[in-house]
């Protein structure tokens, strides 16, 4: 009864009140309150904590994913009591149960997080080095090139040179027998 007039459309909040103090309903609703202040849908249990249900579990009933998920996320909980309760539809958790679950997570997301920016960062230290690696050796190549190109310069210079001098000396050595052969005739 909303109010004790009993008229339609008439709340007294006090009435209502008294009337749910009186029942207990107030006082078991406290009670549930301050031993399992957390609850949580399993669906939305399982979509944030999925990393903890254990692979063989995953083709499971969701009530069944969720019980494997709190048996082997609380393996190493500090409390004595059940930290958590599994309903049919939701999950309830004790005071601190909850944010246990969630330090868990953080650890696990920064595992990966530190992972993958470990995978990138070797990856991109891999691409500059094989940059840096292309730039070495096409620099060597030049390098290699440009000596080529000046001992293979020298080294013509210094053959024509050589047949030059070689010319020079037949061509005296002939002069000079032309020359004899000249001197003789006279």
């Amino acid at each position: 009864q909303p109010n004790s007039t009993k008229q339609p459309r008439v709340m007294d909040n006090s009435h209502a009140v008294a009337q749910l103090r009186t029942a207990g309903v107030i006082a078991a609703v406290t009670i549930a309150r301050n031993s399992f202040p957390n609850r949580m849908e399993h669906f939305e249990l399982l979509k944030r904590f999925r990393y903890a249900v254990p692979q063989a579990q995953r083709k499971l009933a969701i009530r069944d994913q969720v019980i494997a998920m709190i048996e082997s996320a609380f393996d190493d909980f500090e409390e004595e009591a059940d930290p958590a309760k599994v309903g049919k539809t939701r999950t309830y958790f004790r005071a601190g149960a909850l944010e246990y679950l969630e330090s868990q997570r953080v650890t696990h997301i920064d595992f990966f997080a530190t992972l993958l920016q470990a995978q990138l960062r070797g990856f991109t230290e891999r691409k500059r080095f094989q940059r840096k690696k292309h730039k070495c050796v096409k620099l060597q190549s030049v390098v290699r090139m440009m000596q080529a190109k000046y001992h293979y310069s020298f080294a013509r210079k210094m053959i024509i040179r050589l047949q030059s001098h070689q010319r020079r000396v037949v061509s005296c050595v002939i002069a000079n027998q032309l020359r004899r052969e000249m001197q003789a005739s006279t």
